[in-house]
């Protein structure tokens, strides 16, 4: 029974880490899409009224 714990411990452990590299992969091109169109953004009618209204 030892060794049969231990060799379903061992499967899980190696598709866990396929599935945190997958992850890890998705999050990086999540990030580095939002990061390249970040700067196509500017201030909302809101945000400028908060701007004004803390000075």
């Amino acid at each position: 029974m030892v060794s049969a714990y231990t060799k379903s411990s061992f499967l899980s452990k190696k598709s866990l880490t396929g599935t945190t590299a997958v992850l890890i992969y998705l999050a990086s091109a999540d990030f580095i899409a939002h990061m390249a169109f970040a700067g196509n953004y500017g201030y909302f009618r809101d945000e400028l009224y908060y701007i004004v209204s803390g000075t």
